[in-house]
């Protein structure tokens, strides 16, 4: 910033000097000088005493910058009578200050000036508010800076000879800082303001980091590593240069029991199958010759910055912030696509294929998805997509955007009734995604039946204190070994959170030791050896990673939301629950989903019990059979054209049975 001050003022002001805040004495016993009223504008100006009432909030507001940058400048009098000179080269300083703002407009700072404010002909006070707060300035003066005193300690003259009146003014400024950022394997070097928040600046800089509580302090989800130790971006401010570490960026192998049982169009390059999950994404690297699998990587979506759910992301784009999703969208695949590049040599990626909710895709597209946030929820498009990649900004030769069924049925469950081959069965079955837009189909004699329930982002480890994305690190099984609780995690690293799978697993261990009652009440007092790990309030699964009762209520809302969805959606295909002779489970949990614990917590009906298949990421797979065969693509658009739409917003039925599925 002092660079872009100095050049401002270039050949504009007299001197020019710096100084640290706290060398500068506010004193407020020099204000008694403003009510003599020598100047004639005490009590008659907002920027004035005594309007300036609240002294010591006004001086803690330029206390908490770092430096001071002092600038000067000298009017030449005819005599020392002479007030239009006087005027003259106040209004001169006025007019420094203001372009100053407009030049600074983006950063943090404050200015003291010259004189009084008056930039108005006749100031408001005290009828009226000030017109112009965010350009008016009170003096150095008027919050008690001998301005004398400020000259001498930057060393610049006070008094500039006869006949001549210097003015000063100071800009409040922290300097800015290097930052050397670590993430997924990259180091890079930002250059921030000093005291910004940290989690504000990395966010600017491109680098997410999810913040549930938006920026409390509460759901210490920002964790990052500063200078070697664990510290909250958003309870963080940048003081110094410093190196931090995060762990959200990185981007890991996926685990993959991927085969190709069907037939593929052997084509020359590489192409990439992308299931883009509104908290996750899931991307394969494939040789599209023989279809065979290079490689596979899963992150957290970068777009939680702008909200964890679907419809907190519409709003932004309502709000006018669509190119910033957009953004973060094509730069994070882009990131995945030039990481499989890097690790395994290949120069281009032919093709990209795309299975994503429908806001999502309508972000990915460029297209603002604000109409599907009002009545009648009507989606701009729901037909499957291809275009080159260059016009969406992704660095592959075609990008397609598989096909949706509605606003809230999208191209992910699309692809996940072509990976389970849903057309074939003979019987009745059903498909639930489980995912933070939790997705349903069903197929019935009567056909396809389809409906979306607000499942919230609890599955997807959202909105859970210590929860996260099924990403490296993540707790995703539980269970019980002689008493004591066993966990893995993904990939078999440290434990960082909480994922879906994990948190399904926990919970039916809570409540088989009567940790949880009916009511999803925490229970100390139980008699099971676990309940040792109550501790504050919170069930530890470590030392660090626990579970709090707000978390279960979190997941309650969640299960009992797909539960009432699911009995909605048979009764409307005409099917009673043990009719249903095959139940496909898919989603965020990947492979780590327990059927068995997800009908012990009452996610899945007890009729499911024998008839569950967990498909693991079926709107990846789904993805990747588009990828290799382009007459799944239109397969594709014939399932989305034939599911029929349940709608449970207004369902009283559906409200009922909400309800009912809210206990354990």
């Amino acid at each position: 910033m002092i660079n872009i001050l100095k050049e401002m003022l270039k050949g504009k002001v007299d001197a020019v000097g710096e100084i640290p805040v706290k060398k500068i004495v506010f004193n407020e016993e020099l204000l008694k000088g403003c009510e003599t009223n020598r100047c004639g504008r005490y009590n008659r100006n907002w920027m004035c005493p005594p309007a300036l009432a609240d002294q010591r909030a006004l001086v803690d507001k330029y206390k908490k910058y770092e430096r001071a940058f002092v600038f000067s400048k000298i009017v030449f009098l005819d005599d020392p009578f002479d007030a239009e000179g006087m005027e003259r080269g106040r209004k001169e300083m006025e007019a420094l200050i203001v372009e100053i703002r407009l030049g600074l407009k983006n950063r943090d700072f404050a200015i003291l000036g010259a004189g009084s404010c008056s930039i108005c002909r006749e100031c408001s006070y005290p009828s009226s508010p000030c017109r112009h707060p965010e350009i008016a300035c009170p003096s150095l003066e008027a919050v008690g800076v001998d301005v004398a005193e400020l000259a001498t300690e930057t060393g610049m003259k006070y008094y500039n000879g006869p006949n001549t009146v210097t003015y000063f003014a100071a800009v409040f400024y922290n300097p800015d800082y290097k930052l050397k950022v670590i993430s997924g394997g990259k180091a890079t070097e930002v250059t921030v303001a000093g005291g910004a928040n940290l989690l504000a600046a990395l966010r600017d800089k491109g680098f997410y980091l999810a913040a549930d509580c938006g920026g409390a302090g509460v759901c210490k989800k920002c964790k990052v590593k500063a200078e070697g130790k664990t510290a909250l971006a958003c309870q963080t401010r940048v003081t110094g240069e410093m190196m931090v570490e995060l762990s959200t960026g990185e981007y890991h192998a996926t685990p993959d029991d991927w085969e190709t049982r069907f037939p593929v169009e052997k084509k020359s390059g590489y192409g990439v199958a992308i299931d883009f999950g509104t908290t996750t994404i899931a991307a394969y690297l494939h040789k599209l010759e023989d279809g065979a699998t290079v490689a596979g990587a899963s992150a957290l979506n970068a777009q939680a910055m702008f909200g964890s759910d679907v419809v907190s992301r519409i709003k932004k784009c309502a709000e006018g912030h669509l190119p910033a999703l957009h953004e973060t969208a094509i730069k994070q695949i882009n990131e995945i696509i030039d990481w499989f590049k890097a690790d395994h040599g290949i120069a281009n990626v032919a093709e990209v294929v795309i299975a994503a909710n429908t806001a999502m895709l309508h972000i990915l597209a460029n297209v603002n998805p604000s109409p599907l946030g009002v009545a009648p929820f009507t989606p701009v498009f729901l037909e499957r997509r291809e275009t080159p990649g260059e016009e969406v900004g992704i660095n592959a030769g075609t990008v397609i955007l598989l096909p949706a069924i509605g606003p809230y049925l999208g191209g992910d469950i699309v692809a996940g009734m072509l990976a389970c081959n849903l057309a074939a069965e003979r019987e009745t079955a059903l498909l639930v995604d489980l995912g933070t837009n939790g997705e349903i189909v069903i197929k019935s004699p009567r056909g396809y039946y389809g409906a979306s329930v607000a499942a919230g982002p609890a599955f997807e480890g959202a909105r859970i204190e210590c929860g996260t994305g099924g990403i490296a690190g993540a707790i995703a099984k539980a269970n019980l070994k002689k008493g004591k609780l066993i966990t893995e995690t993904v990939g078999n690293k440290s434990a960082i959170g909480i994922c879906g799978s994990g948190l399904v697993d926990l919970i039916a261990i809570l409540i088989k030791e009567g940790l949880i009652d009916e009511a999803g009440t925490f229970c100390f007092d139980a008699k099971s050896p676990l309940a040792a790990n109550f501790r504050n309030g919170r069930f530890y699964i470590t030392s660090d990673i626990y579970l709090t009762q707000k978390d279960i209520r979190e997941f309650q809302l969640a299960k009992s939301a797909v539960a009432a969805g699911i009995r909605v959606l048979t009764e409307a295909a005409g099917v009673n629950l043990k009719d249903i002779e095959r139940i496909y489970l898919a989603g965020g949990f990947g492979f780590y989903l327990n059927p068995k614990s997800a009908v012990a917590i009452g996610l899945l009906p007890e009729e499911s019990v024998g008839k569950i298949t967990a498909l693991g990421n079926a709107s990846g797979r789904g993805a990747r059979m588009a990828l290799l065969n382009g007459a799944y693509r239109e397969r594709c658009d014939a399932i989305a054209r034939e599911v029929k739409i349940v709608e449970l917003a207004h369902n009283p039925r559906f409200s009922q049975l909400f309800i009912e599925h809210m206990s354990f």
